[in-house]
């Protein structure tokens, strides 16, 4: 059995898939990782979550779609609130370093826009996407 890209016509859906898919394995490493530095529970947890839901996102399964377009509307939120927020500027400031907006804009427009652009790809190719993987 061979393993190659996923089985869909459209060139934008398969790259947008490679690049969730990598996202979220590199997320599940980061888990990995600090599971193996603190211990905790919960770091592996949420590593099997997103192997789970790029293994799914892979077989164009349509729950890892929904996992998935819930992160980024959740990614797309955080990163505005969290990069040019009030307790960001507030941690700098205490840091005694300066906030610089245009770094801020310049590391949070580029997320926020490949965010926008891969809900439009995985909204656009709803139809296929399976229920169950096979």
């Amino acid at each position: 059995m061979t393993i190659g890209l996923p089985h869909t016509p459209s060139k934008a859906l398969r790259a947008t898939v490679l690049a969730l898919v990598l996202l979220f394995v590199a997320l599940a490493v980061s888990g990995l990782a600090s599971y193996s530095r603190n211990g905790d529970l919960v770091e592996i947890i949420v590593a099997a979550v997103f192997t789970l839901v790029a293994v799914g996102l892979w077989k164009l399964n349509r729950f890892a779609r929904g996992a998935s377009v819930l992160f980024l509307w959740l990614l797309l939120l955080a990163v505005p609130f969290g990069v040019m927020g009030p307790l960001m500027q507030a941690d700098m400031h205490a840091a005694g370093r300066s906030f610089d907006l245009t770094r801020a804009l310049l590391l949070g427009i580029p997320v926020m826009a490949l965010c926008v652009a891969a809900l439009y790809i995985l909204h656009r190719h709803k139809a296929e996407f399976r229920k169950r993987p096979g």
